[in-house]
């Protein structure tokens, strides 16, 4: 079922039906709490709506279960970008290469 949610969730997200695509992922959290993947993608679904604390909400929970999780801190970073909090931006970024997300380099030029 948790793939089911997640996959449906996807698809809202491409066709940017975004509260759609929340509530999928919303719902594949209930089933499965430790998915920091549908915490990434439920942030980025937030990210698209301009609401940037819940992205680092998301990201942080994702932080927390995997520390290692470069996405979460690299789509983070560009969370506080957007809140003008550079410091935690540039930050983040630097996490996101030290743990192998490119995508993050290009955000420290």
């Amino acid at each position: 079922m948790l793939t089911a949610y997640l996959n449906r969730g996807n698809c809202w997200h491409k066709k940017r039906e975004y509260d759609r695509a929340i509530a999928d992922y919303n719902e594949a959290l209930r089933i499965n709490p430790k998915k920091i993947n549908v915490y990434a993608n439920r942030g980025s679904a937030w990210a698209e709506k301009g609401n940037y604390e819940r992205v680092i909400d998301d990201c942080n929970r994702a932080i927390r279960i995997n520390p290692r999780f470069a996405y979460a801190y690299y789509l983070r970073g560009l969370s506080w970008e957007k809140i003008r909090n550079y410091e935690k931006s540039y930050k983040d970024f630097q996490k996101a290469c030290e743990l192998g997300e490119w995508e993050g380099l290009k955000s420290l030029k």
